[in-house]
């Protein structure tokens, strides 16, 4: 019997989805890379709940 169509026998979707996952990490790392180098800080901008606590809107506890 023999197989109909180009596609190699394996499971259907999951080649996909880990190298989109495996993408997207390398992608993620690389970007996060790049700004830490780019702006010499560690802290995302973006994140407010980082645990670096800095004198900001956002940490206004009395």
């Amino acid at each position: 019997m023999g197989q109909s169509g180009a596609a190699p026998a394996r499971e259907p979707g999951m080649p996909r989805f880990l190298f989109l996952l495996v993408a997207g990490g390398a992608g993620a790392a690389l970007f996060h890379i790049m700004r830490v180098v780019l702006t010499g800080t560690l802290t995302p901008p973006w994140c407010p709940w980082w645990p670096e606590r800095r004198p900001g809107p956002h940490w206004s506890s009395p």
